[in-house]
């Protein structure tokens, strides 16, 4: 029979004891490691270091658990060293540990140049030269429209044309407003489709229906007017109806029987009209005839095409020779 305390028993006691502690240790380790793992990775707002300097804007990334990736330097307004972007960009999404790029100013570097012409030209193009001569651009509106001026086209800039600047200056380019109104371009003597493209350029349509006139200038088939006519204020987006020529407008021939043939003639030239003169058969002519006209091939009151020839029948003194004139031409007037 063993006598005294029982050794076994706390044996096992302490064997138990020690493997609790193991495996809370154990556990203490995997909370910490996963403490690591995910309190490290938690989602946080990228911090706003635009505006710092490169320094002080690394300091406060780092901070946040961030790594600085690439630093480019770039030509900028504001004051070398300082951080003018970030990417990802201000208040983005990040993970601690995500990679930030920074840009950094190189400060405000230019040359000096001669601001370009951009009066005239469609904002597009004089967008397009600017930037090209390193110069920057803003619009400006006005609803005052000049004589001549048409939609997106630049009216006035602002440094002048030919002044001396830098590279990064802003020029501003005045162009109607989208409610002003400006005058109807003319487009009489073009081509339909001619007169459309010109129409579609200053920010206009044709409307679908053609109407027609007679016209004593404009070839048939080309463009005699508009509908509103040329120089009407329209607006952008307004529809214009293409008036076409019919070809020359018919004249009323006047009457110059019993004239004679210089009288005649410029009776006839009034009137925008041609003249040709044939001797009369003599026998039917009367001395108080001879040297006037006594018929003519478009009788008084007819009409005749613009511009015509109108046939003339003479007496002539027998005694005199027998002479057939040429027609007689008169300038086309204008209009």
């Amino acid at each position: 029979m063993m006598t005294g305390p029982r050794t076994d028993i706390r044996r096992r006691r302490n064997n138990r004891s020690g493997f609790i502690v193991a495996v809370v240790i154990v556990l203490l380790a995997l909370a910490a490691l996963a403490y690591f793992l995910f309190a490290n990775k938690s989602i946080t707002q990228m911090p706003n270091v635009v505006g710092q300097p490169v320094a002080a804007a690394t300091q406060t990334l780092s901070s946040d658990g961030l790594v600085i990736g690439t630093t480019k330097q770039i030509s900028s307004s504001q004051p070398s060293g300082t951080v003018v972007a970030t990417s990802p960009i201000p208040g983005a999404k990040i993970t601690r540990g995500q990679i930030v790029n920074l840009k950094v100013s190189l400060g405000h570097t230019f040359t000096i140049l001669q601001i370009p012409n951009v009066t005239g030209k469609s904002l597009g193009d004089a967008e397009s030269i600017l930037n090209k001569a390193k110069l920057t651009s803003k619009i400006a509106q006005t609803t005052v429209a000049p004589a001549g001026s048409t939609p997106n086209t630049v009216l006035t800039q602002t440094p002048a044309a030919g002044t001396m600047g830098h590279s990064g200056d802003t020029v501003t380019l005045t162009i109607l407003s989208s409610s002003a109104k400006y005058p109807l371009p003319d487009v009489s003597g073009l081509t339909p489709v001619l007169a459309a493209t010109k129409l579609g350029q200053s920010g206009l349509s044709v409307g679908p229906t053609t109407g027609a006139k007679c016209s004593n200038t404009i070839p048939n088939g080309s463009v005699a007017g508009t509908s509103p006519a040329a120089g009407t204020p329209v607006q952008t987006g307004s529809s214009v109806e293409l008036i076409t020529s019919s070809g020359g407008c018919p004249v009323i021939v006047p009457k110059v029987v019993t004239r004679t043939q210089t009288g005649a003639t410029a009776v006839l030239q009034a009137q925008h009209l041609f003249a040709t003169f044939t001797a009369a058969d003599p026998s039917l002519c009367s001395p108080s005839q001879y040297g006037l006209v006594v018929s003519q091939s478009v009788p008084p009151g007819g009409s005749a095409p613009y511009g015509s020839t109108i046939g003339l029948t003479i007496c002539q003194n027998p005694s005199t020779p027998s002479t057939t004139t040429s027609p007689t031409t008169t300038t086309t007037p204008a209009g």
